[in-house]
């Protein structure tokens, strides 16, 4: 575990401060880079170890939104683990659409296939009509 990080759970346990925090975050303070079985596990036995929480839970949600981690003490409702990989929690659902008009070049749309590592795009009549 990272060094300041048992500092900032004793910050939050002993004066009740709420932290915000991205789930990557909290997942490097245990040097951890990705979500898995293990690491979700690990993470989640400390918290409650420690009576610490995460709104929203830190599984379910996008890899760099924010939550808060908090004493368990100041929960008002208990907390549902959602069972269900949401969508939400792809980076891509995150990320604005890039789309093109009709009237669009051909080499503008390879432009923007490339840069965005792209093998098709939308082609848009108007912002809301494919």
């Amino acid at each position: 575990m990272r060094e300041g990080f048992l500092q900032l759970v004793e910050d939050i346990t002993v004066n009740d401060k709420e932290i915000t925090i991205s789930p990557r975050k909290l997942l490097g303070y245990f040097y951890f880079e990705k979500r898995t079985k293990w690491n979700i596990a690990r993470v989640t036995q400390f918290l409650e170890e420690n009576r610490l929480e995460t709104i929203p839970d830190f599984n379910n949600i996008w890899f760099d939104a924010q939550i808060i981690l908090k004493h368990k003490k100041k929960a008002k409702s208990k907390k549902e683990i959602d069972p269900i990989q949401r969508i939400k929690l792809l980076t891509a659902a995150n990320k604005e659409l890039v789309t093109v008009n009709r009237d669009s070049k051909l080499k503008e749309a390879i432009t923007l296939m490339m840069l965005h590592n792209y093998s098709q795009l939308p082609v848009m009549n108007s912002p809301k009509q494919l």
